[in-house]
């Protein structure tokens, strides 16, 4: 089902637009692109969560390194965790706001279920959290593999990225230097597993080792 979904979609190649023509970015995730402050697992932050400031997290970091050739880009980052746990009931009208941005990127995987994630309710959602936001199907479309080790899940978003023609950035492999983390920082230790303000600056540099040619 899932092979008859990426051919029935097409194939496109990312590269549409010329230099300078990127002016809005959105990037879409789960808490590691933004957590709002959650006392009871020792979180007071409102941003990438376990990056020790805003502005370390790889959403304000990546903001900077755009701004830096072009200040007048929009770029904002939002929490969409349900699209990796509501398989078949979210509910895509939370997109409505997000519509039409020169540049998608999508940075999820983390909560998916790397053992049933075949099933393709997570890649449904995904594609069709893509295709909600963009309808016309034009702009630059980054997918971003997990962080976390999830096989399986990257394997299909690596899949899934190649037969689109959007871009692909690899995060999992980051895990193999444990400063990358941030463990031993918080009491809770699902909070030390995101990224470290290194971690997030090595995701940030992944990212835009791919969009540095749109600005």
């Amino acid at each position: 089902m899932i092979s008859l979904l990426f051919a029935a979609c097409g194939s496109k190649p990312a590269h549409r637009k010329a230099k300078g023509a990127v002016k809005s970015v959105l990037i879409l995730g789960n808490s590691i692109t933004k957590h709002g402050p959650a006392p009871d697992i020792g979180w007071q932050g409102n941003w990438g969560m376990a990056a020790s400031t805003a502005d370390s997290d790889f959403v304000h970091q990546l903001a900077s390194e755009i701004h830096k050739h072009d200040g007048s880009v929009i770029v904002k980052g939002a929490n969409l965790v349900g699209l990796e746990w509501q398989l078949g009931d979210y509910n895509f009208g939370k997109l409505d706001s997000f519509k039409a941005p020169d540049m998608l990127i999508m940075r999820f995987g983390e909560n998916v279920n790397d053992t049933t994630v075949a099933d393709g309710g997570f890649i449904g959602n995904y594609d069709r959290a893509i295709q909600h936001i963009d309808p016309e199907d034009q702009a630059i479309k980054v997918v971003v593999g997990s962080f976390w080790a999830r096989p399986n899940t990257n394997k299909l978003l690596k899949e899934y990225a190649d037969k689109k023609g959007y871009l692909f950035v690899r995060n999992d492999d980051l895990l193999d230097d444990a400063s990358n983390t941030a463990r031993g920082l918080f009491p809770d230790k699902g909070v030390g597993e995101h990224p470290s303000d290194r971690g997030m600056r090595m995701i940030k540099e992944r990212i835009w080792e791919k969009i540095a040619p749109f600005f």
